[in-house]
């Protein structure tokens, strides 16, 4: 195997890859994709299906799903014109281009454009297309609002900031409900009042908040609010193949913060910290949105109470600020931190709301009629008011 790789100019696990691949019983029309991609770097995977059905008779006309295609997915090239993104489809562009602009201004017998179009009078005009909101880039002044001052050949440089839900509209209900019970098979679901986002991101318990739209899915479920967000259950994160996953928690009565973010299933980077517990979990590298907490730049600033000394915080940054941070640059809003033009407004998003049970646990009604009825049989309150020389007087005399 080594002397085979060597001569294909392959590393071992590699060539190993490539002949599983070239094994595998779909092979043919993963080659198929490939080659209609044009070799684009990093394809898009599409899953799903489509039905075309004669509006009069109802009889199908057409039906495609990609539960046959190799790995469940079918692949289309992402169209980038930056080189710097994806060479192929840039080439493909930039040769689009340069044929049309040609047809436009010498004529093009295969495209019925006459010759005669050589005499007519020749105006370059840029469209420019609706923007897609705004992007990273190298401000003359500070960083970027990602949090970090990009080099000059930064790939990131001119692509869009965290914003699909500047893009969405009115979640469907039946598409929201299709997506949570794929997350939680068997699980029991029954309608309730929504929310919205700025509102929802902590519902009740037993409560979901839920919101879908084509490649954009979001849930408020206290559930997934978890000390160590890498053991976020498998179920879920397997969900996301092909997709970005971001699990953002905060509470901010004891200053605690928590997110990870996986990439096609990957984890990329879970942090979990908070001034009592300090750091619970800190795997991967830190993202360009962190790094002026962890070198100091962005200290906490935290007032103490009257009549008490100043104590030194236990951590370096408060666990909030970068919360905010973190929220903005993975997803675009904030929840109690300053909000920015640019930020997308999360009041006007709505969330459809469930109560969700697992047939299996009991009863949330009788959770809450047990507590009740603790309560009750607990002794009747004492009430105390402060005596002149600072001591406890009990009301009633006891």
């Amino acid at each position: 195997m080594t002397d085979t790789a060597t001569l294909a100019g392959l590393d071992p696990t590699t060539l190993g890859d490539l002949l599983r691949v070239a094994g595998s019983p779909g092979f043919d029309r993963w080659q198929e994709q490939i080659r209609r991609t044009g070799g684009c770097s990093d394809p898009i995977h599409l899953t799903g299906w489509v039905v075309h059905k004669d509006k009069t008779t109802g009889e199908t006309l057409h039906h495609y799903s990609t539960e046959g295609e190799p790995g469940g997915r079918l692949r289309v090239a992402c169209g980038n014109r930056r080189a710097s993104r994806c060479p192929s489809c840039a080439w493909t562009y930039a040769g689009d281009t340069y044929h049309l602009i040609r047809a436009g201004l010498a004529g093009d017998d295969r495209r019925d454009i006459p010759g005669t179009v050589r005499d007519h009078p020749r105006v370059f005009a840029t469209l420019t297309a609706p923007s897609f909101g705004p992007v990273h880039n190298r401000p003359d002044h500070g960083v970027c609002r990602c949090g970090t001052r990009h080099a000059t050949d930064a790939p990131e440089l001119g692509t869009a900031l965290p914003g699909a839900l500047r893009r969405v509209g009115a979640a469907e209900r039946d598409r929201t409900v299709g997506m949570l019970r794929r997350l939680h098979p068997g699980r029991q679901f029954e309608e309730c009042e929504g929310s919205t986002l700025g509102d929802g991101v902590y519902p009740p318990e037993g409560t979901t908040y839920a919101a879908s739209w084509p490649g954009v899915d979001v849930i408020g479920d206290q559930r997934v609010m978890i000390d160590a967000p890498s053991q976020l259950p498998g179920h879920l994160v397997a969900a996301s193949a092909g997709r970005r996953l971001v699990l953002h928690a905060m509470h901010s009565v004891v200053d605690w913060l928590a997110f990870a973010v996986w990439e096609d299933g990957h984890l990329i980077r879970s942090l979990s910290l908070s001034p009592d517990s300090g750091i619970i979990e800190n795997i991967g590298e830190p993202l360009p949105f962190e790094l002026p907490y962890w070198a100091g730049n962005r200290p906490a600033d935290v007032i103490p109470w009257p009549d008490e000394d100043e104590e030194t915080y236990p951590l370096p940054f408060h666990p909030l600020d970068l919360g905010e941070d973190a929220l903005r640059a993975l997803c675009g809003f904030v929840q109690e931190g300053r909000p920015e033009p640019d930020d997308v407004d999360a009041d006007t998003i709505r969330l459809h709301g469930f109560k969700v049970r697992d047939p299996h646990d009991p009863d949330l009604a009788e959770r809450e009629a047990q507590l009740r009825r603790a309560v009750e049989a607990m002794a009747a309150p004492r009430v105390y008011t402060l005596g002149p020389d600072g001591s406890l007087i009990d009301r009633d005399g006891h």
